[in-house]
């Protein structure tokens, strides 16, 4: 999953945001959540620019991982 994270990052935000769009919820998670911050937001915010749906799922996708990095132990969120 992190090899595929770092692929995905090093892509525009354009190009991530469309492969991301039709890859699984579940995949999708994992792979912003593997990422740095910055490099998930990136594509979270263009996701949510291609249209009503992409939108939604760009903040429910968001909303899962911060459930996940809610339940993570301290030392992983400093990470």
């Amino acid at each position: 999953m992190r090899r595929q994270a770092k692929l995905i990052a090093a892509m525009s935000p354009a190009g991530a945001a469309a492969m991301i769009a039709e890859m699984p919820d579940d995949d999708v998670v994992r792979i912003l959540f593997t990422m740095k911050v910055d490099e998930a937001s990136a594509i979270l915010d263009t996701l949510s620019t291609r249209g009503k749906d992409d939108a939604k799922r760009a903040a429910r996708d968001d909303r899962v991982i911060g459930r996940v990095v809610d339940r993570a132990p301290l030392a992983a969120r400093l990470d």
